[in-house]
């Protein structure tokens, strides 16, 4: 089946993504600070309305054993750099 030209109204997913964060690129950091505080109460009231919610808010996330080993050998260093001061 030949391919037909897309309706002008079509927008590449290139546009669209555009178009779409196009009002977050002029807000302020405080502007966009708020958005998240909403985004995160909000996460919190659907997750507090699950039934599993105890189980979803006691979940830890390790880190695994190798960016552990690395967090602790920059910290390591960082201790160190600041003794020579």
């Amino acid at each position: 089946m030949p391919r037909r030209p897309l309706p002008g109204w079509v927008k590449s997913n290139d546009a669209s993504v555009r178009d779409e964060a196009a009002p977050y690129k002029s807000m302020t950091p405080e502007e966009r600070l708020r958005i998240l505080d909403w985004v995160c109460r909000d996460a919190l009231v659907l997750t507090r309305m699950r039934p599993d919610a105890n189980r979803v808010f006691a979940y830890v996330d390790r880190l695994p054993e190798n960016s552990q080993r690395i967090l602790a050998r920059l910290r390591s260093e960082a201790r160190a750099r600041r003794g020579r001061r």
